[in-house]
């Protein structure tokens, strides 16, 4: 009986250790590839599939230093509440979020304003993220 349970503390150690590497690997995420319209605010309108209407602003924040990039993300409602808020840093090619205030953690909300950077420079355009298509119209 006691390899049986020799093996399993052994499994589950392995287990746990698989599950933290997923987690660390899945944390990072990649900048968007092509090239950023250069802008100080920009402002959207998202329309879902359903045609709920939200709101999306875009700000870039001034560099602390030359190479990094940093950009503050507000998703808003059409009353005006805060669907999510996250700060973009890009250094070295590499895409970091994290939460500007009390709202949880949405990787729907990252995708969409990821897909918004991208695409900043056009008038209209399409955005699928997580199996939600919104319609963008830049003002």
């Amino acid at each position: 009986m006691r390899p049986v349970y020799r093996f399993y503390a052994i499994s589950k150690t392995a287990f746990i250790l698989l599950c933290a590497a997923f987690f660390i690997g899945g944390c990072a995420r990649k900048a968007p590839e092509q090239r950023i319209a250069e802008f100080s605010q920009k402002q959207f309108i998202l329309t879902d599939e359903l045609g709920v209407k939200s709101r999306a602003l875009i700000s870039k924040i001034s560099p602390a230093n030359g190479e990094e990039s940093r950009y503050k993300l507000v998703w808003l409602d059409m009353l005006g509440a805060p669907i999510a808020r996250k700060i973009l840093s890009i250094k070295g090619g590499e895409a970091k979020f994290r939460n500007d205030g009390f709202l949880p953690p949405d990787s729907q909300s990252e995708r969409v304003f990821l897909a918004l950077l991208e695409n900043a420079d056009k008038p209209n355009f399409t955005v699928n993220a997580k199996g939600r298509r919104y319609d963008a119209v830049s003002k």
